[in-house]
């Protein structure tokens, strides 16, 4: 019998131990089901997705895990920003310029010039403000700055080089007045 009375209590034990986690564990439940999707991404819980109908579960992630995901996103939108400038490949477009046939030509590297015063533009509303992203944003900003000045340079010698056309036509008596001069 003392035997019995002590399985008793032994289970009386385990069932209140079992209440006892429980009670928080709904607790943590209720409270989480309470709080918005803003408030859970604040304290670090991300949903994990589950293949079963069943209420999601949430895992806490650690600051460091966090802060990882965020320079691997920052890094990802300047690689894409990178792309698109080297897929412009200014130098190369510089290089095989011609100089102007008639005065009226108009600087033919213009839309690259302002694609990549476009880039530019993106690059510099992106805000980050991690070490590693800011200092790779520093360095393509820095490449793209060089090449719309060089941009620049080439247009300035394509108009010198338009305006010496006029300087030759008129003293060749070949300039037609008859035809309104536009200059770019």
């Amino acid at each position: 019998m003392i035997a019995h009375a002590r399985s008793d209590a032994e289970e009386d034990a385990r069932i209140a131990t079992e209440k006892a986690l429980k009670s928080p564990e709904e607790e943590i439940v209720t409270k989480l089901s309470s709080m918005s999707l803003f408030e859970k991404l604040a304290l670090g819980i991300h949903p994990n997705p589950s293949p079963s109908p069943s209420p999601s579960t949430f895992r806490f992630i650690p600051k460091s895990e966090f802060h990882a995901e965020r320079v691997e996103k920052g890094l990802r939108k300047l690689q894409q920003l990178e792309h698109e400038f080297t897929a412009l490949d200014v130098k190369m477009a510089i290089s095989i310029l011609s100089t102007p046939r008639n005065i009226c030509d108009p600087f033919p590297l213009d839309n690259l010039k302002n694609s990549a015063i476009c880039i530019k533009h993106r690059l510099n509303s992106y805000k980050q403000d991690l070490e590693e992203v800011s200092s790779a944003k520093v360095q393509l900003e820095s490449q793209l700055e060089s090449a719309i000045s060089d941009l620049k340079v080439a247009n300035q010698r394509w108009t010198e080089a338009a305006s010496k056309l006029v300087g030759k036509a008129s003293s060749k008596q070949e300039y037609n007045t008859s035809k309104p001069l536009l200059i770019y």
